[in-house]
C-alpha cells in the first residue's frame, strides 16, 4: 500500500491509538488506587476519554497495582494484600502477605513459551518484614485464580535480605523477558531478577552503586525506553524529633532527601553511574516538619521522551521538573488550579498514563480534612515532554474521580514499556536498528515505516499470522531521526500515526595498544579492556570476559558492545620477549654484621637465594656478597629476578642533639658518609632548620639521620609540657609540701621569680633548682595568694600560686 503525506504528527512521541494497535499500551488502561478510586482510559487519544466507574473495592494508602489485557480490558487489581477480579469480587485465597502501606507493588505478565496458551501473571509485593514475595495469578479460567502465593523471591545466599519499598520492571533487551529491580535497605545494592518464559532466575544481578538507603519509602521508576532508572529517598524524623542521618551523606531538617538517576543495561541487568544526574538534594524543604513522618521527595516519573524527570514533595504540594541534560537544573512547578487555591492536598505518587500525560495522586493527610477537600481529584501534567515555561500546564485538580472515591498517596506502577507504541533498539551507524510493533490478533492492518533519514519507507500487511511487525534499518550517519509508524486498519480504514525520536551514534575509534610481555613457563600477559561493556565482550580467542591471559606474540582483538549497541573493537599487539630482570643494586651494610635487602617489586611470591623460608619482600643478611630474589607477579604473570651486591660496613652513624629550651640543634659526626637526610618523625627537615635550631611543641618525637647508603640512626626526644600548680600546702605532712613546676628541669636556664601582692620578691631561682618550699628568710609565709613570673626563651609566663592549710 502506498502512503501519502496525510500523516498526523502530534507532539514528540505518541499522537493517538486505536484498538487494533496495542504494543502492550492497553495493559495500563485501568487504574485502581486510593480509597476505592479508579479511572479507565478510552481508546481515542485525540480527545482523551477517561471514565471513572466508582465500583473499585481497593482501599490502600500506598501500594496498588492493576493489569489489563492488551486490548485494555481489566483483568485484576491488588494492594499487595488482597486481589480483586475484573468484576470487583475478591479472588479466592487472595490474602497475600504484602503490606499496603508500603510504597510499591507491581504485576508482570509471565512471558509465554513458544506455542503456549497460558495467561499467567506474577504479583510482586513487599511484606511487613521488608521481604519481597510473589504470587502467581492464572487468568485462563474463572476470571482469575491464585495459583500460588507468598513465595520468597530471595533464596540461597540472598535469603533474608531486607528491602526498601521500591520496585521497577524493565523489558529485557530480547523484548520477550523482563528485569525486576529492587533495592536493599541500609545498603547501596540493587538486585535485578530476570523474568523469562522459564520462570524467575534465582540468581540476581547485583550492582552496588549510589548512596545508602536507610529510609525505605519513595518511588523508583524506569524511563519508558528502559535506559534510565530513577528513585527518590525522602528525609525522615525519628521519635526524638531529630532527622535520621544517612551514613554517607549529611542532611538537615530542611533537606528534602535525595534523588538518584542511573543508566540501566537491559542486556545484563546492571546499573551504570550517571553522576552528573545525582546532584539534586541541595534544595531546602519548606513544608511543615512533623515527628515520625517521612517528608521531602516521594514520587517521581520520567517524561515520555526521557528528557525530564518529575518529582513530588510530601506535605508541601511542590512538584519539580528536572532537566536530565543539565546539571542541578531543578525547577518548582506551580499548579494552574483555580477552583480551590487554598486546598490542603499534596501531590504524592506520579504515573505516566497511556495518553502520555503524567498523573499525580492528591492526598490530604489531615483528619478531619481541612476544607476544601480535593481528594476526589488527581493532578495532571498535560505535556510532560515540554520544558517548563510560565505557560506550562500542570493542574493539581484536573481529573475528577467518582463521588466519594478518594485519592491517597499511591498510584499503580506498571512495566515501563507498556507505554510504548513501538519499540526500537541498536542505534549504531552501519548496524541494523530494529523496530517492533504489535497488532491485536482479531485485526488486519497495513503498516508503513518512515525512518526519518530520507530513505524509502517500508510497508506491508499484518494479520493474525504476523502479529508482531519487526523491521530493520541501517543508518549511514550519526544524528537524531524522527521515526514514524503509520497503521491503517484494513476493514474500517481507520488510521493512526506514531512518532519517536532516536539518536544514532558511531562506534568509538580506539587506538591499538602495544604490549611487551615477559616470557617463561609462567610468563603470561593479562590483557584487559579499558572500556566497561554495556552488553558484552567477545575476544578473538573466543573468550567473553573483560580480561584474558595470553602467552604468545600476536594481535588480539576484543569487541565491546556499548549502550547504543555499537560494536567497538579494541586491538592489542602483543610481543613476548625474554624473561625480565632488574638491574643490580648496591647495598652497604649499616652495621658490622647485618644488612636489610628489600625487593622493589610488588609480587605474590619471593624466593631468596639465601634459601630463606620466609616468603617476604625483605630479608636480613649478615655478610657482604651477592644475593638475588626471584619474584612472581600475579598482576603481570611474570617471573623476574632481582640482584643485590652487599658492600662491607664502613662505620656507624651518630649525631649529637642539643636542646636549648624548646630549640633543637643537631651536630653530625665525621665518620658517616654524605650526603645526609634528617627526619623528625616522618617529616624531612630542611638544612636551614638544622643550622638555626628547630622550635618544638611539647610531645614525643623520633629524630632520624639517614645517609646515602640507606643506613639510619634514630633517637627519641621528649619535649615536656611545663605546668605550674595553682596551690600547695607546706605544712610538713609530706603531701604537697613544695611548689614544683613540672617540666622546668628540661630548661635549666629558665628563671622563676615569686613575689607577694606588693611586689616584694620572695624567691628567685632557675630551672636547675627543683622547687620552692614556701619559706622567706627561713620563715613559712602565711596563707595567701602569691604571684610568679617564668622567663623562658625570651618569653614571660605569669600566674598565681596560693599557700593553703
Amino acid at each position: 500500500m502506498k502512503f501519502n503525506n496525510r500523516i498526523f504528527f502530534i507532539s514528540l512521541l505518541v499522537a493517538f491509538t486505536v484498538s487494533f494497535s496495542y504494543a502492550q499500551r492497553g495493559r495500563a488502561y485501568n487504574w485502581h488506587f486510593g480509597q476505592k478510586a479508579d479511572i479507565t482510559f478510552g481508546d481515542a487519544y485525540e480527545t482523551p476519554s477517561i471514565e471513572t466507574k466508582g465500583n473499585s473495592n481497593l482501599i490502600s494508602p500506598e501500594a496498588c497495582a492493576s493489569i489489563s489485557s492488551v486490548l485494555g480490558e481489566l483483568l485484576f487489581y491488588t494492594d499487595g494484600n488482597k486481589v480483586w477480579k475484573a468484576d470487583n469480587t475478591e479472588m479466592a485465597g487472595s490474602l497475600l502477605s504484602g503490606a499496603n502501606n508500603n510504597t510499591q507493588t507491581i504485576i508482570v505478565p509471565i512471558p509465554k513459551a513458544a506455542g503456549s496458551t497460558d495467561d499467567k501473571y506474577y504479583v510482586f509485593y513487599i511484606d511487613s518484614n521488608s521481604k519481597c514475595k510473589y504470587a502467581i495469578v492464572d487468568m485462563t479460567t474463572g476470571g482469575g485464580n491464585i495459583e500460588s502465593k507468598d513465595t520468597d523471591l530471595f533464596t540461597g545466599d540472598y535469603n533474608g535480605v531486607s528491602l526498601t519499598h521500591k520496585m521497577a520492571v524493565i523489558e529485557h533487551y530480547d523484548q520477550s523477558s523482563f528485569w525486576l529491580v529492587l533495592h536493599e535497605r541500609n545498603s547501596r545494592r540493587f538486585f535485578s531478577y530476570k523474568i523469562s518464559s522459564t520462570g524467575i532466575d534465582p540468581e540476581p544481578v547485583v550492582t552496588s552503586i549510589g548512596k545508602k538507603h536507610i529510609n525505605p519509602e519513595g518511588y523508583m521508576k524506569a524511563s519508558r525506553d528502559g535506559k534510565l532508572l530513577g528513585l527518590v529517598v525522602p528525609n525522615v524524623l525519628g521519635r526524638d524529633g531529630k532527622v535520621i542521618v544517612e551514613s554517607d551523606y549529611t542532611i538537615s531538617a530542611k533537606n528534602r532527601g535525595f534523588i538518584e538517576v542511573f543508566g540501566f543495561n537491559n542486556r545484563i541487568g546492571k546499573l551504570t553511574s550517571r553522576s552528573s544526574l545525582n546532584k539534586f538534594s541541595s534544595h531546602e524543604y519548606n513544608g511543615e516538619v512533623k515527628e515520625n513522618e517521612n517528608y521531602g521527595y516521594y514520587g517521581l516519573e520520567f517524561s515520555p521522551n526521557s528528557k525530564f524527570l518529575y518529582v513530588t514533595e510530601r506535605y508541601s504540594g511542590n512538584l519539580f521538573q528536572v532537566d536530565l541534560d543539565k546539571v542541578n537544573n531543578i525547577i518548582s512547578i506551580p499548579s494552574a488550579s483555580v477552583d480551590n487555591p487554598g486546598d490542603s492536598s499534596y501531590a504524592n505518587a506520579l504515573q505516566l498514563g497511556p495518553d502520555n500525560k503524567i498523573y499525580a495522586a492528591m492526598f490530604n493527610p489531615t483528619t478531619p480534612a481541612i476544607p476544601p477537600v480535593v481528594d476526589e481529584k488527581i493532578g495532571v501534567i498535560e505535556s510532560p515532554d515540554s520544558e517548563y515555561t510560565p505557560a506550562f500546564n500542570y493542574n493539581d485538580q484536573a481529573q475528577n474521580l467518582a463521588v466519594n472515591k478518594k485519592s491517597r498517596e499511591g498510584l499503580p506502577s506498571f512495566v515501563s514499556t507498556f507505554f510504548y507504541d513501538f519499540s526500537s533498539r541498536d542505534y549504531c551507524v552501519g548496524g541494523k536498528t530494529k523496530f517492533k510493533t504489535s497488532i491485536a490478533p482479531e485485526y488486519k492492518a497495513y503498516y508503513g515505516w518512515d525512518f526519518g533519514d530520507g530513505s524509502p519507507s517500508v510497508s506491508g500487511f499484518a494479520d493474525s499470522s504476523t502479529r508482531d511487525v519487526i523491521v530493520e534499518h541501517q543508518y549511514a550517519n550519526e544524528g537524531t531521526y524522527k521515526v514514524t509508524l503509520t497503521l491503517v486498519e484494513a476493514v474500517s480504514s481507520e488510521s493512526v500515526t506514531f512518532s519517536q525520536d532516536i539518536i544514532v551514534k558511531s562506534p568509538i575509534n580506539i587506538p591499538a595498544k602495544e604490549i611487551i610481555a615477559c616470557a617463561g613457563s609462567s610468563g603470561n600477559e593479562i590483557l584487559t579492556s579499558e572500556y566497561s561493556a554495556y552488553g558484552s565482550y567477545l575476544w578473538s580467542t573466543g573468550e567473553k570476559t573483560r580480561s584474558i591471559v595470553v602467552d604468545k606474540s600476536g594481535t588480539y582483538t576484543v569487541e565491546i558492545i556499548d549502550e547504543n549497541e555499537c560494536v567497538n573493537t579494541e586491538v592489542f599487539n602483543v610481543t613476548v620477549g625474554p624473561p625480565n630482570s632488574v638491574s643490580e643494586k648496591e647495598i652497604r651494610m649499616c652495621s658490622p654484621n647485618m644488612a636489610v635487602l628489600t625487593s622493589s617489586l610488588d609480587s605474590v611470591t619471593y624466593l631468596w637465594s639465601t634459601r630463606a623460608k620466609e616468603n617476604t619482600k625483605s630479608i636480613k643478611v649478615y655478610k657482604p656478597g651477592n644475593y638475588s630474589v626471584t619474584t612472581y607477579s600475579k598482576k603481570t604473570n611474570c617471573t623476574i629476578v632481582e640482584t643485590f651486591k652487599v658492600l662491607p660496613f664502613k662505620g656507624r652513624l651518630k649525631f649529637v642533639k642539643r636542646l636549648l629550651g624548646r630549640n633543637l640543634f643537631i651536630d653530625k659526626e665525621l665518620n658517616a658518609e654524605s650526603p645526609y637526610s634528617y627526619y623528625l618523625d616522618d617529616t624531612k627537615l630542611k638544612l636551614e632548620d638544622i643550622r638555626k635550631g628547630l622550635y618544638l611543641n611539647p610531645g614525643t618525637y623520633v629524630l632520624t639521620l639517614e645517609d646515602n647508603r640507606g643506613c639510619t640512626y634514630s633517637e627519641k626526644i621528649e619535649i615536656p609540657k611545663i605546668y605550674a600548680p595553682k596551690v600547695f600546702t607546706p605544712n610538713g605532712d609530706g603531701k604537697n609540701d613544695f611548689w614544683e613546676i613540672s617540666g622546668i628541669e628540661d630548661y635549666p636556664d629558665a628563671e622563676i621569680v615569686v613575689a607577694d601582692r606588693t611586689g616584694k620578691i620572695l624567691r628567685r631561682y632557675n630551672g636547675r633548682d627543683e622547687h620552692w618550699n614556701g619559706l622567706y628568710n627561713g620563715i613559712l609565709l602565711p596563707v595567701a595568694t602569691y604571684w610568679y613570673v617564668i622567663k623562658l626563651d625570651e618569653k614571660e609566663y605569669r600566674g598565681s600560686v596560693s599557700i593553703i592549710k
